[in-house]
């Protein structure tokens, strides 16, 4: 019953009254939409004038692959430098940015209140984790959800057909095979979620350790690692649909990236409750 509770608490202050959050991450969605659609236009044009192909009228797979697709493998070129998959970094640095403080200031608060009266702390611990999944899902759902309105005010297909020569040029990206294909959009709308959440847990589990702002820098690392080398022991990889095997032979799988994020969630969990046993609370107040 305290364990409800304190979830319920959790949900009401760490989603419902941080309503701004969500609203902010509604509006980022409409931004990399209109990009998405300036890009599409150009390459109708492009179409049009070359007379190679015909117009194409995106999908709500498209602009949600736009969004979330992040960036082909870099392969160091003295001649071109590394340029950071801006709208993937974005989208997840907010994420991990909103996710950062809640669980720490709850301890200045009725968190801290709840702990000393009744000294339950693996309740508190893990009510923090249930607040931390549905806070990563919520900030998914908005942005699938604001897209998805989008589409339907423009006039968009709402289906998942992925169309190869429109995500090529918008990506880039070269999306080959039939256009519907499962395992990239199993990356899109479930993968990518998990391996947040993942990175989100480990980044609360940091904080018990380290000053909240020190555990946001690690996850930027984390990011801007994943980033600029295609490996999979760099979690982030998993959350780059355009890294996913299916393009090329060194690519990670879909598979590989659900044990690892779920190997990373384990560890966090655990390794937050071991310390969070004999975590001095009251110094926080001072």
């Amino acid at each position: 019953m305290k364990f409800i509770k304190l979830v319920r608490y959790d949900l009401r202050h760490g989603l419902l009254k941080r309503w701004k959050w969500y609203v902010g991450a509604a509006l980022m969605a409409v931004a990399f939409w209109l990009l998405f659609c300036t890009k599409v236009a150009s390459y109708n044009r492009g179409t049009v004038i070359t007379g190679d192909g015909s117009a194409i009228t995106p999908s709500f797979g498209d602009t949600v692959f736009f969004v979330f697709a992040g960036m082909s493998e870099y392969v160091p070129d003295p001649h071109q430098s590394f340029s950071f998959p801006l709208i993937w970094m974005l989208l997840y640095l907010v994420l991990f940015w909103m996710t950062l403080e809640y669980a720490h200031n709850d301890l200045t608060k009725t968190g801290q209140q709840f702990l000393i009266r009744t000294n339950g702390r693996m309740l508190w611990w893990f009510s923090k984790c249930v607040w931390n999944f549905c806070a990563v899902l919520s900030f998914f759902a908005v942005i699938w959800l604001t897209l998805l309105l989008l589409c339907l005010l423009s006039g968009s297909p709402v289906s998942l057909t992925l169309h190869a020569p429109l995500l090529e040029f918008t990506v880039p990206a070269a999306v080959s095979g039939p256009g519907y294909v499962a395992p990239l959009l199993f990356s899109v709308f479930c993968l990518a979620p998990l391996v947040l959440f993942a990175l989100s847990m480990l980044q609360m589990a940091f904080t018990l350790w380290l000053k909240p702002i020190v555990s946001f820098l690690i996850s930027v690392v984390i990011l801007v690692a994943s980033a600029y080398k295609l490996s999979p022991l760099l979690l982030g990889n998993y959350a780059m649909p355009v890294r996913n095997v299916i393009y090329n032979g060194t690519g990670v799988t879909n598979a590989a990236g659900v044990l690892f994020s779920a190997a990373v969630i384990a560890a966090a969990v655990l390794f937050g409750a071991v310390r969070f046993r004999k975590y001095d609370v009251l110094p926080i107040e001072e």
